[in-house]
C-alpha cells in the first residue's frame, strides 16, 4: 500500500474515531527473503536460511498502525522502539494528532534490559 494512501486511510479512520489509542499490540513473524539486502539474516527458526522479520503494530481492533522490517536473526527487543516510532501522527476529531498508544502489548523474551519508560 502506498504511503499516501495509507495516511489518507488513517486520517479517514481517525475522523470517524475508529482508531483505538488505549491499547496496541506489537508482534512479528519470520518471512522468507531471497539472499542479499540489508535486512536479511540467518533465520533461527528455518534451518539458518536467509530471511527477514515483519513487525506490525495494531490497535485493539486490528487496524495496522505501523509495519517495519528487520533481519530474521535480529532480536525483537532491538526493533521495539523502531516499530513504535514508525507510527505516523494521525489526526483526530478533537485535540492534537496522536502518535503513541497509551499501552503497548508485546511478547518479547528479553535478553537485555529494555527501558520501556522512554517509549
Amino acid at each position: 500500500m502506498g504511503a499516501g494512501l495509507h495516511k489518507k486511510l488513517f486520517n479517514r479512520l481517525a475522523e470517524a474515531d475508529q482508531i483505538d489509542w488505549e491499547r496496541a499490540s506489537l508482534d512479528s513473524s519470520s518471512v522468507e527473503q531471497p539472499p542479499g539486502g540489508q535486512k536479511t539474516g540467518k533465520n533461527p527458526t528455518d534451518k539458518g536460511k536467509q530471511g527477514s522479520k515483519r513487525h506490525i503494530v495494531v490497535d485493539t481492533g486490528g487496524i495496522p498502525l505501523a509495519v517495519s522490517h528487520s533481519a530474521a536473526n535480529t532480536h525483537d527487543s532491538k526493533v521495539l522502539e523502531e516499530a513504535v516510532d514508525a507510527i505516523e501522527p494521525i489526526k483526530r476529531p478533537r485535540g492534537r494528532a496522536r502518535k503513541r498508544p497509551k499501552k503497548l502489548h508485546a511478547y518479547i523474551r528479553l535478553r537485555t534490559s529494555l527501558d520501556l519508560g522512554r517509549l
